[in-house]
This record gives structure tokens, C-alpha cells and sequence, in this order.
């Protein structure tokens, strides 16, 4: 239908019913959805800081008492001997599969796919930025591992008498494996629980939120205890080293952050996370080589990350010049 025309012969403003707007195609508006979902993590930002100063004093308290043949110590060496002579076979093999939920081999891989699923879903590197800030925090609690030098106790033929001048389980005594204080499996049972909770949490329930971050430390302190991986003060001691680290993380204002070279990743594609991955990998992968050779390792990973990286942002940088 032609436009009306006035008495001077211009063309009305009455709306012509019959022009359609253009069909939008399925790309774009997949284009549109995905920029307007951005992602943000479930977290509840920690506002005050007495609770991590409360928790870093209970640490240096556990610590100055583990340095010396105090109550705390012969109670450890008690609790030790009394699981050894009161074994039974079935618990001990069940408690053994329980200590697997606080092995970064078992869970770290399994949040990471969670981590993939939401940088695709979002196209967005920040999940992915959050489980490795998540990661990198626990290798140095390997590190404090054999600074305190404390003994193993998962071997009952080299327990001694708790008394001065003798290997025990106090730290500093460097006696074997001396790689007990903190426990790293009771660390990764908050650290890598409350990552998949703040990658996942606004798909989950309230109770299956809970379950998740309560049962694995309360399971990891009992099995951990009952198997001997542990002396009973280390596990509690890794728990609160794990809560200072996801005090931590959580104060990250994840979703506003700025990238810097890592925005030239977004949008990020199925490729870009196959290569992300594989970085990923390599360092989890350094994690479970001997210590030397896992630093190794990881070092090289890190420097081919690194400049892979830069490589792709300076590409970029040059596209849009």
C-alpha cells in the first residue's frame, strides 16, 4: 500500500501495516543471549575479617604447641596408638575410599569439568580463572609441608616415645617422609568443595549446598584419623588453612575483575578450551610427580602458558589496530 500524501504532497506519518520488520536470524539472537548472560559466582562475600584473624591465630596456637612434647602432641601419639590396636578390617577399608573425597586427583578434575561447562555455556574464561586461583593456593600448602617437617604417622613400626631429642610428632624433627602438618587432603576437602559450590551453587539446592561443603571435612577428619594418615592435629589444621584460602578467594570480585591479556580468550570457543585444558592438565598432572620434578614440570607448563598467552594477545591487540 502506497504512503498517504497531504495537500502538499508529502508523505503522512501513519504507520504502512504492511512492511515487516527484517527476520532476525537463530545466530545472532544466540549472539545476543550469550552476551547478556554473564557469569558470577554463587558466593556470599566475606565482610568481616575477625573470623580470619580468629582462624590464623588457632594456627599459630597449633603450631607453637606441635613444636615441643606438649599435652597436644602426646594426645596425637594416644589417639595414633589406639586406632593401631583397634582395627577392624571392613572399617578401615571403607574409611580408606572416604579419604579419596580430599585427594585433589579425584576431585580437582571433577570441579574442573564444571569449570569447562560454565566458561563454554558463558563463553567466559572467569570460571576457569577461578579454579585456578583455587589450585594455586594449595601447592603452597605443600610447600608448608616441608618447612614443618613433621613425621608421617601412617607407619606404626617407626613411632617413638614423644620425648626430647627424639623422632615424635612434633615439627622440625625432618624424621622420613616429614610431610604430615598441615594434612593437604583435609585443605582440599574445603578448597575444591566450596569452588564447585561457587561455580554450580545457583543450580543446587539448599541442602545439597550444605551437604557438600560440611560432609567432606567432617568425613576427612574421622577416616583420615582412623586409616593413621594423619596425627589427629594435622586435619584441623588443614581445615582452617582451607577456610583462610576460600576467605580469600571469595573477597575476588570474580565477575567485574579485569582480565587484562586474558580478555583477548573471550569469547571463549570449544578450541581455546581444549588448549586451556590441556595448560590445566599439565599442572595438575606436575601435582602427583616427585617433588623436584613436579616443580619442574609445572614450571615449563606455566612458561608455555604464559607465552601462549601473550602470543594470542598481542595477535589480537594487532587485529584491532
Amino acid at each position: 500500500m502506497p504512503p498517504q500524501l497531504n495537500s502538499a504532497g508529502v508523505a503522512s506519518a501513519e504507520t504502512n501495516t504492511d512492511v515487516e520488520p527484517p527476520p532476525v536470524s537463530d545466530a545472532s539472537t544466540q549472539s545476543e543471549s550469550r552476551e547478556i548472560l554473564p557469569w558470577a559466582p554463587f558466593v556470599r562475600v566475606p565482610t568481616n575479617w575477625g573470623p580470619d584473624i580468629a582462624l590464623g591465630a588457632c594456627i599459630l596456637v597449633i603450631t607453637w604447641l606441635l613444636t615441643w612434647p606438649s599435652p597436644v602432641v602426646h594426645f596425637d601419639t594416644w589417639v595414633r596408638r589406639f586406632f593401631i590396636t583397634n582395627q577392624n578390617d571392613q572399617i578401615h577399608d571403607f574409611a580408606y575410599l572416604i579419604t579419596y573425597l580430599g585427594s585433589g586427583r579425584f576431585i580437582a578434575p571433577l570441579v574442573l569439568l564444571a569449570a569447562i561447562w560454565l566458561a563454554l555455556r558463558h563463553g567466559s574464561v572467569r570460571p576457569m580463572l577461578l579454579y585456578t586461583l583455587c589450585y594455586l593456593p594449595l601447592g603452597l600448602i605443600l610447600g608448608l609441608k616441608h618447612i614443618f617437617g613433621r613425621m608421617l604417622s601412617h607407619r606404626p613400626y617407626i613411632l617413638h616415645d614423644v620425648t626430647a631429642g627424639q623422632p615424635g610428632a612434633v615439627l622440625f624433627e625432618y624424621y622420613g617422609t616429614a610431610t604430615a602438618y598441615p594434612s593437604g587432603h583435609a585443605a582440599n576437602s574445603i578448597v575444591w568443595y566450596a569452588c564447585l559450590i561457587m561455580l554450580v551453587g545457583h543450580y543446587l539446592p539448599k541442602r545439597v549446598r550444605l551437604l557438600i561443603l560440611i560432609a567432606p571435612p567432617t568425613l576427612m577428619f574421622l577416616a583420615q584419623n582412623y586409616v593413621g594418615q594423619h596425627w589427629l592435629s594435622d586435619v584441623p589444621a588443614g581445615i582452617i588453612f582451607g577456610l583462610l584460602i576460600m576467605r580469600g578467594i571469595k573477597r575476588v570480585p570474580w565477575a567485574e575483575v579485569p582480565l587484562g591479556p586474558l580478555a583477548s580468550l573471550e569469547p571463549v570457543t570449544p578450541a581455546t578450551m581444549i588448549k586451556i585444558t590441556a595448560l590445566i592438565g599439565g599442572l595438575l598432572f606436575a601435582a602427583t610427580l616427585a617433588d623436584l620434578h613436579g616443580v619442574i614440570v609445572g614450571t615449563i607448563v606455566m612458561a608455555i602458558g604464559v607465552g601462549w598467552l601473550f602470543n594470542r594477545h598481542f595477535r589480537v591487540t594487532r587485529k584491532k589496530q
